[in-house]
């Protein structure tokens, strides 16, 4: 360990990141290659993961357009005159998969009835975690700081002048804070039970009176909906009083951050360091940007992994190989069900018990048997028009709208939650499944 360097791209390092590193530079050489051969048949996924691949790549297409691609977003803002306004204008960004800082509605497993998917109410994001917001240690205080002054730089890239720039970013900074003080703890949020909260639509309207609920979730493409489950209520509380307190001018001024902030890494490559100046550098210490490359291939992993994963699997993990690792595991799965009929401390019904939940464990191993369907997902090419901007958008409404639709219906446990180029592994207990990706 004491020899160990962190890489200066990097804010950690370990086995796992010399494994990373390994996988990244086997994806790249792999995509390397489907773009020189056009290894790949036109409009299937591999494309789509080639060509979103190549328009995070074309940094001079990118600086080219500038800001061009927010303008539409910008005219929205500017064109709101009401509370009314500010809740259709909510309702359409989540309509295209872009989120709030009030508020975000998603589909997932229901905790307390894990074959059925749920919807689930939750505080939106905000620009930092709570804690920086809240906590009032040195550190903490000076990267408050560091991110207003991060704020106001981004309002003038907007065009704002340098005194209105500090004005709206002080303003976004105590809108913020006024946002993140109520909700839940690190250590509240650790409590599942506490934010497993279901109500009636009509209960949610009265708890927040402040947002017409019925509109909102008709606007996001639900049309009936018998549970919500709100996984903060004291959050919501407090958020209605702040809603309908604050002025229509002050929402304006949040949306324009949401935005600029959103898509700073989406569009120059001015702005994409600027973003991480702050996030990377000055939060979480890191020394030096990572190449280009590796961030473009980040980011198609974290968006359409497995667009990407029928690549990865084609040229590293053969059918052979899965059928090992799988039967290599069932020997594993008798080894321990012989340990538990063998435990002498154990009673008989604990160890029958034991064995029936050994028995349903579903193991998934390699990458999945049933690829994830991308048929209704438009990436274009630079050359055919596509950008880094309106692919990601395009990415957002897709992923937003794939959600809505798994609303009650039941659980499809055949979906993976990881790639399998992943390096990692994971159990997920409301599905009693445990998942061990190719790479």
């Amino acid at each position: 360990m004491d020899k160990t360097e962190i890489p200066a791209d990097r804010t950690s390092w370990g086995s796992f990141g010399e494994l990373r590193k390994k996988t990244d530079e086997d994806m790249l050489t792999i995509l390397d290659d489907a773009i020189k051969n056009k290894d790949y048949k036109v409009g299937s996924d591999q494309e789509k993961a080639v060509n979103f691949y190549e328009s995070i790549m074309n940094t001079e297409a990118r600086d080219k357009q500038g800001l061009e691609p927010l303008k539409p977003y910008l005219a929205k803002i500017d064109a709101i005159k009401t509370k009314s306004d500010v809740e259709k204008y909510i309702n359409e960004m989540a309509n295209n998969g872009g989120g709030n800082e009030f508020f975000g509605f998603g589909v997932f497993n229901d905790m307390k009835d894990s074959k059925m998917n749920a919807g689930y109410l939750s505080a939106g994001g905000l620009g930092l975690s709570r804690d920086y917001y809240v906590d009032e240690d040195k550190d903490t205080k000076e990267k408050r700081q560091k991110y207003e002054e991060f704020v106001a730089t981004l309002f003038k890239v907007l065009g704002d002048n340098e005194a209105t720039a500090k004005k709206n970013a002080k303003l976004v900074l105590e809108f913020e804070t006024s946002l993140a003080k109520p909700r839940m703890t690190k250590e509240e949020s650790r409590d599942a039970r506490k934010q497993y909260n279901p109500m009636t639509l009509a209960e949610l309207q009265k708890l927040v009176p402040a947002i017409n609920w019925n509109e909102h979730l008709k606007a996001i493409g639900i049309d009936k909906i018998d549970k919500i489950i709100v996984t903060d209520p004291n959050y919501f509380k407090a958020m209605n009083k702040i809603f309908k307190s604050r002025s229509v001018a002050d929402m304006k001024t949040l949306f324009r951050w949401e935005t600029i902030n959103s898509s700073a890494g989406l569009l120059t490559t001015d702005l994409e360091k600027k973003n991480w100046d702050f996030y990377a550098k000055t939060l979480q210490g890191a020394k030096e940007q990572r190449p280009l490359n590796e961030r473009a291939l980040a980011t198609v992993n974290g968006a359409i992994g497995e667009a990407l994963g029928q690549l990865y699997v084609a040229k590293k993990f053969p059918p052979e190989a899965k059928k090992k690792a799988q039967e290599m595991i069932a020997n594993v799965r008798l080894g321990f069900k012989k340990r538990i009929a063998e435990l002498t401390w154990m009673s008989e019904e604990t160890k029958k018990k034991a064995i029936e939940k050994l028995n349903k464990l579903m193991v998934k191993i390699a990458y999945p048997d049933k690829w994830k369907d991308y048929s209704k997902l438009t990436i274009k090419s630079v050359k055919d028009g596509g950008s880094y901007f309106e692919n990601s958008v395009n990415i957002a409404k897709w992923a937003h709208h794939e959600n809505i639709a798994k609303l009650g219906k039941p659980v499809d446990r055949t979906e993976w939650g990881m790639s399998p180029q992943t390096v990692n592994a994971y159990f997920n207990p409301v599905n009693n499944e445990i998942v061990f990706p190719a790479a």
